[in-house]
């Protein structure tokens, strides 16, 4: 029997004047992925809280400095089959308080602010799929 992983991965929202900043995975090592669009996020380090991993992760991926605002009422729940990987993905609307966005960022290869009509027409990773769809018709 192959190993079974549950991970923990901390998704922000950053907001700024009514949109969203979002990503296009580069990730030809995953194809899973590949080509999909997300918000910043990352795992959450051992003894590291979620609200510390978020800002973290987002500082690293977009080169923004965050605070967080709140944490969604619900925690969102992606299970990939494939991988056998449970992820659990806390997930926090965040404000940015300093930095610039990155010109050559790490993970992604090209950053988006979107609306709740760009939301419609962009494919996204499941959690960042159930995150945006609180965000832009649950709350």
């Amino acid at each position: 029997m192959s190993k079974r992983e549950q991970i923990i991965v901390a998704m922000g929202i950053i907001e700024h004047r009514g949109k969203v900043l979002v990503g296009l995975r580069n990730s030809l090592h995953d194809p899973a992925v590949h080509g999909l669009w997300q918000t910043p996020a990352g795992s959450v380090e051992f003894g590291e809280a979620p609200e510390q991993a978020v800002v973290r992760e987002i500082k690293e991926e977009t080169g923004l400095r965050v605070k967080v605002v709140a944490m969604a009422p619900k925690i969102m729940n992606v299970l990939w089959k494939k991988q056998k990987r449970h992820v659990l993905l806390p997930t926090y609307h965040c404000k940015i308080i300093g930095g610039k966005l990155l010109k050559k960022p790490p993970e992604d290869f090209e950053f988006q602010w979107i609306t709740k009509k760009d939301y419609s027409k962009l494919k996204f990773t499941p959690g960042t799929k159930q995150a945006l769809t609180w965000w832009f018709y649950g709350r």
